[in-house]
């Protein structure tokens, strides 16, 4: 998963001049071969994974998911055996060709990834829909999450789920040399709730999970919501 766990101070006036996309595919690019970090991305995808599961009633036969912002893979390892295909989609091409090798390394059917920004464009991923779309700890760093929510929505089936963790914004200041691609302090539950009402998605359920010790303790909460 794309992520990456660290407060930020956030610099409204310069929103406009920063691509944060960029950044972030830049950084996770240098990133994807970070083994401290992929040991932490493990443990997470551990612990998120019955969440997901508990979510959505998972079939092997059907179920069809999109893994966004799905960095190496991790989460996707954890779901597979419960789902007929997953579809990772990141911005890093490094965090791409990273998943789609360890899915041929470890044998895992039905997984692969592909480098795309989606913009909810006509067309995009084939045109195909999906069951269950999942985005672990990587909200923090969107600019803009009433847009992805919206586009993301977009791409679920009738009845589908949305799934999305991220950690609580507690106040703290974070580190300064994630400021260039972390543009939110950790996720707010009201913020997360009106995000996914205003992309029309209802049965909106908001929990905790877990909370999680890098760079401080992480307070770790999933948001769920349903195309009607």
């Amino acid at each position: 998963m794309s992520h990456h766990n660290h407060h930020h101070p956030h610099d409204h006036s310069s929103e406009h001049k920063h691509d944060y996309a960029k950044a972030n595919a830049e950084h996770f690019d240098k990133e994807s071969k970070n083994q401290q970090m992929i040991e932490h991305g493990t443990k997470l995808a551990q612990l998120s994974a019955p969440f997901i599961l508990k979510y959505y009633n998972f079939d092997k036969e059907t179920t069809e998911v999109l893994d966004f912002a799905s960095g190496w893979g991790l989460v996707s390892k954890q779901i597979i055996p419960y789902a007929k295909s997953i579809l990772g989609v990141d911005i890093s091409q490094g965090m791409v060709d990273l998943y789609n090798e360890t899915g041929q390394k470890e044998g895992f059917q039905g997984m692969r990834a592909v480098r795309a920004d989606l913009k909810g464009e006509e067309g995009e991923l084939d045109g195909q829909k999906f069951d269950v779309i999942i985005c672990n700890m990587a909200y923090h760093h969107f600019e803009d999450i009433e847009k992805t929510t919206r586009i993301l929505a977009g791409f679920l089936k009738t009845g589908g789920k949305l799934i999305v963790s991220d950690f609580r914004d507690d106040g703290e200041e974070i580190r300064k040399d994630h400021a260039h691609v972390v543009v939110h302090r950790g996720m707010g539950e009201d913020v997360m709730r009106s995000v996914f009402t205003g992309a029309g998605l209802t049965d909106v359920v908001i929990e905790d999970a877990f909370d999680y010790t890098l760079f401080g303790v992480l307070h770790i909460f999933f948001t769920v919501g349903s195309k009607a």
